[in-house]
């Protein structure tokens, strides 16, 4: 699936690479993010967390600009960026 041990590093990731101005979507990230703070990392690495991370994520991306969404998509896939 991921190669990341839990959904809130890939959250603090994402948060690097959306601009500011994406104040919604910042918003949403940081209060799921907030949801997790006292949760076991195994607790994190669940389908249940990635699933919502999905449904945040796709509430936005349509609206968002390629060069965002590309962004985003690499850190969610642990993908490699040349940029």
């Amino acid at each position: 699936m991921h190669d990341y041990p839990c959904v809130n590093y890939v959250i603090r990731r994402m948060l690097k690479v959306i601009p500011l101005t994406e104040e919604k979507l910042i918003y949403d990230l940081n209060l799921f993010l907030g949801k997790m703070w006292n949760q076991a990392p195994e607790v994190t690495m669940s389908e249940e967390y990635w699933n919502y991370l999905n449904v945040i994520l796709n509430k936005y991306l349509s609206t968002l600009p390629e060069e965002i969404v590309n962004k985003i998509r690499i850190v969610y896939n642990n993908e490699s960026s040349n940029t």
